[in-house]
């Protein structure tokens, strides 16, 4: 190799930026390794690549495996089996359900609409007209028909 530069080196036209017609590249002669040698090198490329190919299949499975695993983690999430041992463990201390959570945040979602109509109303300097709390905006219930029974306490 180092004689193959030294060739292209002595062929160049130019100083600062040297530069090679497609011509001259073609008359210098490039040195190759005897066949045996090429012939390893050819072996060992085969067999690398070879282990290449079966590492992207092995990262393929992996990949198909992971999606299962994350959609039957999600599944245990959602239908209370990840944490039940916890559960049973921790039943003994008071504890807030999911029934007793989604009352609380819907009522403290109601007032800050009332506070903030409140707020609307004197801002324009007028009293709250009657039955105005029944034009709250109740939220949406979850069609729960086709989603899996979940654990005492936990709701949709």
């Amino acid at each position: 190799l180092p004689g193959y530069l030294d060739a292209i080196n002595q062929n160049t036209s130019a100083v600062t930026v040297k530069h090679l017609s497609s011509k001259t590249i073609q008359c210098i002669p490039l040195p190759l390794p005897p066949r045996k040698e090429q012939d390893r090198l050819v072996e060992k490329l085969e067999e690398l690549f070879s282990e290449f190919d079966s590492g992207i299949e092995e990262l393929k499975a992996a990949q198909t495996k992971l999606s299962q695993y994350r959609q039957s983690l999600l599944k245990s999430a959602v239908e209370g089996s990840l944490t039940q041992q916890w559960r049973v463990e921790n039943s003994d201390q008071v504890q807030e359900t999911g029934e007793q959570l989604l009352a609380r945040i819907l009522k403290q979602r109601r007032e800050q609409w009332q506070q903030q109509k409140l707020a609307e109303f004197a801002e324009k300097g007028n009293p709250p007209p009657k039955n105005w709390q029944d034009k709250y905006p109740e939220p949406v219930q979850p069609d729960t028909t086709d989603l899996p029974e979940l654990p005492e306490g936990w709701v949709w």
